[in-house]
This record gives structure tokens, C-alpha cells and sequence, in this order.
């Protein structure tokens, strides 16, 4: 996912807006975060040509669900 939001807002409110975002593809058995492993922690992202001229913040996240397939307690070793 990446995210912007203009300067003069300080980033605060409601004033963030996608500009990206990749998840599975299941045609390659991929995950969006098997690229940024291959390109060693880089991730390129292409600012849409039809955003205003102006200075902004770029808020880039990854979202990973690690065993979200366990039942909560299941292995009192896996965390929380």
C-alpha cells in the first residue's frame, strides 16, 4: 500500500488517499512482499500523473497476517 497527503496538512485528519496497492496474485502463487524480498527492501511506486502539483507526504505500508489460520491459544508460544 502507499499513501499521500498534502504538506500543508500536516498528515493529520482525514486527508490521506491511495495511490497504491498490490496484494496476491494467485496466477503466480505470489505475495507483493515476495518483490520487495527479491529487490532486497525497495519497492518502487509510480505517483499518478493526475495528482495536483504540490508538495506531499508518501506513507508507505506493508500488512502481513502472520498464522491467522490458528485458533487464539492454540500455541501459547506464538504470541499474542
Amino acid at each position: 500500500l502507499a499513501y499521500m497527503a498534502p504538506m500543508a496538512s500536516k498528515g493529520k485528519g482525514a486527508v490521506w488517499f491511495k495511490i497504491f496497492e498490490e496484494g496476491r496474485d494467485n496466477k503466480k502463487d505470489y505475495w507483493a512482499v515476495d518483490r520487495i524480498y527479491e529487490a532486497k527492501g525497495y519497492f518502487d511506486v509510480v505517483i499518478p500523473a493526475d495528482i495536483a502539483p504540490g508538495d506531499y507526504y508518501l506513507r508507505p505500508e506493508v500488512i502481513a497476517l502472520h498464522e491467522g489460520n490458528r485458533e487464539f491459544g492454540e500455541d501459547k508460544d506464538a504470541g499474542a
